[in-house]
């Protein structure tokens, strides 16, 4: 009798980064200590096919803390785009400078009531009512516009001189808007004291896939965002669909988040795919992150970050959790960023 052996799928490859032009680091991990003594880590990894293939991250991410806010970008370049992850870094990067400007001198007006009726729109614009909080509202949007911007902008850096042959020959012709699709991001937070606790503020924009969500100290999940899909299932929407970065188009995909917060939560669709549906899978994460030791205790989170603190090892032990746990079917790049109030809120 002749034996047979069932087939043996192929090994994963682990290949190095391409010789291309705009090329990606493996990884890339942050972390800040935010106004209020909270922490705001990060990190992206290359994910399972970009290793396989041999090809670049498409993911990037930007955090800054700008006077009492911080401001996380995150974005996922499309995958059938060559240069996409050109998009997605400099969205996060024209983004988050835009908004550290202009918000790191804006102070919210002090209130003794924070209602429904504080966070009421215009009925001709869709924006919150409230001049102080229209103002944030209307930063982000305009964030998203820049960011924009910054993608024309870097099509023509690149479609000019010695380098224009460089992208032709990758390409066969002439580097283009869409060849730079990805997707954005964009979440502001502060503390505001209030009924004699600290409560977060979250305001989050967003165009494309991916999630943003804030985990209240009562657990409960609530979603800041709805993810856009294409014309097709399993598409999504891009920055550089032009139509989408308007103000009529902006309004409808901002959310606000005010209460005490645990943790507020920015992800790629690499992470978001993989705890799905989002309730109660985020939870999931959420405890996740706790039991690999990423998310540092209250005590570490109120001190000063250094390198024997617990805290300052956080985006690294992000990093490398992002890079290990395993999810079968999950090849995608994943990025997340998470921010962790100071022990008042």
């Amino acid at each position: 009798m002749r034996l047979t052996r069932e087939p043996v799928a192929p090994a994963w490859h682990h290949l190095p980064l391409p010789d291309d032009p705009d090329q990606h680091t493996e990884s890339f991990n942050r972390l800040l200590q935010t106004h209020d003594g909270g922490v705001l880590i990060g990190a992206r990894v290359r994910g399972k096919k970009h290793k396989h293939e041999g090809t670049n991250c498409d993911d990037w991410f930007e955090v800054a803390q700008a006077g009492q806010w911080s401001i996380i970008a995150v974005a996922d370049g499309a995958g059938a785009k060559k240069f996409s992850r050109v998009g997605a870094q400099v969205s996060c990067q024209a983004a988050i400078r835009y908004l550290a400007e202009q918000l790191g001198v804006h102070e919210l007006q002090h209130r003794d009531e924070w209602t429904a009726e504080t966070f009421q729109l215009d009925s001709g614009t869709n924006i919150f009512t409230e001049s102080d909080l229209g103002y944030v509202e209307r930063k982000l949007h305009e964030a998203i516009r820049i960011a924009y911007e910054a993608v024309e902008q870097a099509v023509l850096e690149r479609s000019e001189g010695e380098r224009v042959e460089e992208y032709r020959n990758i390409l066969g012709r002439d580097l283009q808007v869409n060849d730079l699709s990805a997707t954005l991001l964009l979440v502001v937070h502060t503390v505001i004291p209030y009924k004699d606790n600290s409560y977060s503020l979250v305001m989050a924009c967003q165009i494309g896939d991916g999630m943003t969500c804030a985990i209240d100290r009562t657990g409960q999940v609530r979603l800041l965002g709805v993810p856009d899909s294409g014309e097709f299932s399993g598409e999504t929407d891009f920055l550089t669909s032009k139509k989408f970065v308007n103000e009529v188009y902006l309004p409808n995909r901002t959310y606000p988040f005010f209460g005490p917060l645990q943790l507020l939560m920015v992800m790629t669709d690499g992470v978001a795919d993989d705890y799905f549906p989002p309730d109660p899978e985020l939870l999931r994460l959420y405890e996740d992150l706790k039991s690999n030791g990423v998310l540092p205790g209250e005590q570490d989170a109120t001190e000063e970050a250094g390198e024997t603190n617990a805290a300052s090892a956080a985006d690294v032990k992000l990093l490398n959790w992002l890079d290990s746990y395993y999810v079968r079917g999950s090849f995608d790049d994943r990025t997340l960023v998470a921010l962790i109030p100071g022990e008042g809120n």
